[in-house]
C-alpha cells in the first residue's frame, strides 16, 4: 500500500473529469471454494485497489462529484471475527489509511444510492467481471443483473484507462521492485537445476 496521499491525489484526478455524477468502485469479496470458511486467496479488484487502496475483503468506495467527497463503505470487524483472526481495525481506521473522511457500514450503501437515484444522480461504474459483484452491484443499484452491461459507464472507462496507463514513481519502484525478484527466482532455478 502507498502512502495516503498516493491515493487522494489520484482520486482528486479522477474527479477532474466529471462535473456531476456519483462513481461506485466495488471491491471483491472472497470466493468460497466448497463452504463460507474455505476460500480462495483473495485478490482485490484493481480499480478499487488503485483508488482506495485497501486489500481487504467486503469493501466499496464512492465518489460524490455533487458533493466532493468520498465515502468508504464495509463491514465493521464482529467479536467473533476478532476471536478468529485476532485485534482488526476498524472502518474509521481503515478510511484514514487512504485519506477518505467518511465511512459508512455497507448495510447503508443501497439506501444512499437509492438517495441519489431519487434525485436523478448520473452514476458511473466499470464493467464487472464476477458474478458475485455483478449481482452486488445489481442489488444495489436495483437493476437486473443481466441487463447492468448496458448501464456501464464508457467515460468512466475512458478516464480510468487514461489515469492508469500512467505509471507514478512509486508504481515504477515497484513494478522494478517485483521485476528483481523475479529476476533472482529465475536465475536461483537455473543454478539449481
Amino acid at each position: 500500500m502507498f502512502d495516503k496521499q498516493v491515493y487522494i491525489d489520484r482520486r482528486a484526478e479522477l474527479k477532474k473529469n466529471f462535473k456531476s455524477g456519483l462513481i461506485l468502485f466495488p471491491g471483491n469479496d472472497e470466493a468460497a471454494m466448497n463452504y463460507s470458511g474455505n476460500t480462495y486467496s483473495f485478490r482485490q479488484d484493481s480499480s478499487f485497489l488503485y483508488y482506495f487502496g485497501l486489500d481487504i475483503p467486503g469493501m466499496f468506495g464512492v465518489i460524490d462529484i455533487d458533493e466532493n467527497k468520498e465515502i468508504l463503505f464495509g463491514h465493521e470487524y464482529t467479536l467473533e471475527d476478532i476471536v478468529w483472526m485476532g485485534p482488526q481495525p476498524k472502518l474509521g481506521q481503515l478510511a484514514e489509511l487512504i485519506g477518505v473522511a467518511n465511512y459508512e457500514s455497507i448495510d447503508k450503501l443501497k439506501k444512499f444510492i437509492k438517495s441519489k437515484q431519487s434525485k436523478q444522480v448520473k452514476i458511473h461504474f466499470l464493467p464487472t467481471y464476477r458474478g458475485d459483484q455483478t449481482i452486488k452491484l445489481a442489488d444495489f443499484l436495483g437493476e437486473n443483473p443481466y441487463k447492468l452491461k448496458s448501464k456501464i459507464s464508457k467515460k468512466l472507462i475512458e478516464v480510468v484507462v487514461a489515469q492508469r496507463s500512467v505509471k507514478a514513481e512509486e508504481e515504477v519502484a515497484e513494478i522494478e521492485y517485483a521485476m528483481e525478484i523475479a529476476y533472482q527466482m529465475h536465475t536461483t532455478a537455473m543454478r539449481m537445476a
